[in-house]
């Protein structure tokens, strides 16, 4: 099963929006794959000379995907399955094909939004949002990343970009962004 990875767009690698067009949701009772556990790790030592022992080869599993005695994988609930930082998850996922205005209303969803062209004016709260254009003024909550294929620009009317992750774009210009993690312009 293709996995969405979060890690390759904030390793600043460059992504197109056929990125978007890959994004598939997966029903529940997909079968995922088989994970196949590690041996430990050899012990060592702490700063004090005290021997630590190996650390267990634990997967990083959200709630979401169920893993049986076998090492089957498997989706508990509908999703894309997103490869991030605290390993591996399935996020619902918003897809909107075509671009964006603030005319059709603002979008309140948890999990991903990606908008395949480009947003005007809208009004988001999601967790991660990414498009593949441009993305221009609006007011836009993140509880993770922003990324944008495009530009990223503030309008006259007014907005602000708030998000608790990372911001890319392929240029800012004259947007109100505020991010707890790294702004970069490609």
């Amino acid at each position: 099963v293709p996995a969405f990875s979060l890690e390759r767009l904030r390793r600043g690698e460059a992504w197109a929006p056929a990125l978007l067009l890959g994004l598939k949701t997966l029903p529940a009772g997909t079968s995922l794959g088989r994970l196949t556990r590690g041996a430990p790790g050899s012990s060592g030592l702490d700063i004090g000379g005290r021997a630590l022992p190996p650390s267990s080869s634990r997967p990083l599993l959200s709630e979401r995907i169920a893993l049986d005695t076998q090492g089957c994988m498997s989706a508990r609930e509908e999703g894309v399955l997103v490869q991030g930082p605290a390993g591996w998850d399935l996020l619902p996922l918003f897809l909107v094909h075509g671009d964006y205005l603030s005319e059709s209303g603002p979008i309140r969803f948890p999990g991903i939004v990606a908008i395949e062209g480009s947003c005007r004016g809208a009004e988001i709260e999601a967790d991660e949002l990414l498009v593949g254009g441009d993305l221009t003024g609006g007011n836009v909550l993140l509880r993770g990343d922003l990324h944008v294929a495009g530009i990223l620009s503030g309008s006259p009317q007014g907005g602000a970009f708030l998000v608790d992750g990372m911001v890319t774009a392929r240029v800012i210009s004259s947007a109100n962004v505020e991010a707890l993690g790294d702004v970069l312009a490609r």
